[in-house]
């Protein structure tokens, strides 16, 4: 009985060892913030402005986290409708919870159609804001385009 705990026991450090051989601990200043910087959360509404330089299916946008803001769960993802002319797409909004008012938002991207399943993504976008208050507005075709992921 005690070989077998033995062995079971040594088993179980050659997993453990193996996986933390592989693994990436992680860590996040992001739910803090606040304690952090002393300055109070604020929601802010995002909408974007789109034209016919998203493409012909739409275009998948990804929040990324970055200070000062944090996404909200359930709006961290929005798809934008394709366009011919500059307008307010109203069905795509999101929200954000932030210290302060940021300066410019990052988003994954993809090109993609209203059904298309989630994906991978394409690349980074960088966008500058408009807009007053709590209110953000995003001009798409103002957005810079990063490196797409395989580049």
């Amino acid at each position: 009985m005690k070989r077998l705990l033995f062995l079971f026991s040594l088993f179980f450090l050659i997993c453990v060892s193996v996986y933390d051989a592989n693994s990436v601990n992680l860590f996040s200043t992001s739910t803090d913030w606040e304690s952090v910087t002393g300055l109070r959360y604020s929601q802010y509404d995002i909408s974007f402005i789109r034209d016919k330089s998203i493409g012909n299916n739409g275009m998948e946008l990804y929040f990324l986290d970055s200070f000062p803001c944090i996404g909200q769960a359930e709006t961290a993802r929005v798809w934008i409708s394709p366009s011919k002319f500059s307008a307010e797409d109203k069905k795509a909004v999101m929200n954000i919870t932030c210290v302060k008012r940021p300066d410019q938002i990052q988003f994954a991207w993809r090109e993609a159609s209203r059904n298309d399943s989630q994906k991978k993504t394409t690349g980074i976008i960088n966008c500058q804001i408009t807009g007053n208050g709590r209110e953000i507005k995003i001009i798409l075709n103002d957005c810079i385009k990063g490196k797409n992921w395989n580049e």
